[in-house]
């Protein structure tokens, strides 16, 4: 019984790798636009991200025909958070350059923040067909095609994601096990969904929701006394943790510790009502009082055969 709305992954992009172009990439001579558009990658570079607008709508104020300015500036709003903005300056941007293949990779990730996941997947194609090595575009092309609930396709594009990342790319490469990982699970691939998450915690060993995603898999494949470390092993680092209370709960009821499962399922009900998931909490306590009267029941029986 895992909630598979607490599973990481399938949201988290590879932000930090998209596409912007460098001020050493820029060509001379150096034309007002261009130094407008080097002063706005040294401003994104800083995380001065109004300041980056402002430089590279200079550029374009400059030059219209400007497509690496609308480029970067997209990927100034995808920071920013104005999606609509910045498919309208990445589209502006393939329309004075297709070639500029970054585009393709900003937009795509604009039309995934926003939720149109297949316009997502086909500018993250159209940048596979002309970089098909690009390990951000087949990882985000996985992203999307998991929020879309193709998860069979999501794990061929993961695949390829890890064929193409360089092995010293540690961030990237915990990002793309962890999803993979997520997916596998969805698809009910316990135990290729445990290897994965075992190579994020190897990478990443404190990673407390994939500790929390790897346990609900082993509470699946039966493997109870390993959920229990796991399970523990989030609540050592996240006390509050209501989920991993209440599965553990679970985990002592199927081996038979009935006093230990409800006590964990009573701390969640508390960690429960706390964070005003009264739902959860509701479900819980009704758990709690079925446990207590099956071991009242239990008591009476051992009386009456004494």
């Amino acid at each position: 019984m895992c909630d598979w709305k607490q599973l990481v992954g399938l949201v988290v992009l590879l932000l930090l790798t998209l596409g912007m172009v460098s001020p050493t990439a820029i060509a001379a001579p150096q034309t007002p636009d261009r130094l407008a558009i080097q002063a706005g990658v040294a401003a994104y570079a800083q995380t001065d991200y109004a300041q980056a607008a402002a430089a590279f709508s200079q550029a374009i104020e400059i030059n219209p025909a400007a497509a690496v300015a609308y480029s970067n500036r997209c990927l100034v709003y995808l920071q920013l958070d104005e999606f609509s903005a910045a498919v309208s300056d990445c589209t502006q941007s393939l329309q004075l350059n297709p070639q500029l293949t970054e585009a393709y990779l900003n937009r795509g990730l604009a039309y995934y923040r926003i939720g149109q996941y297949g316009h997502a997947i086909a500018d993250y194609q159209r940048l596979l067909q002309q970089r098909p090595d690009d390990h951000r575009a087949h990882y985000n092309l996985g992203l999307a095609q998991a929020a879309m609930g193709e998860h069979v396709q999501a794990l061929a594009s993961y695949d390829l994601a890890l064929q193409h990342t360089a092995p010293e790319a540690a961030r990237s490469v915990v990002e793309i096990y962890r999803d993979r990982g997520a997916s596998a699970l969805m698809l009910k691939r316990y135990q290729a969904a445990v290897n994965d998450f075992t190579q994020v915690i190897a990478l990443d060993s404190d990673n407390t929701q994939t500790y929390f995603n790897r346990a609900c898999c082993y509470h699946h494949l039966q493997e109870y006394l390993l959920a229990l470390q796991d399970f523990s092993r989030v609540l050592a680092a996240a006390p509050d943790h209501a989920r991993a209370y209440l599965i553990r709960g679970l985990v002592h009821q199927q081996l038979g510790n009935r006093e230990d499962a409800i006590a964990d399922m009573q701390l969640a009900a508390h960690y429960f009502q706390a964070h005003h998931e009264f739902l959860a909490h509701d479900a819980t306590v009704n758990l709690i009082e079925t446990l207590q009267s099956e071991q009242r029941q239990n008591l009476e029986t051992a009386t009456l055969a004494i």
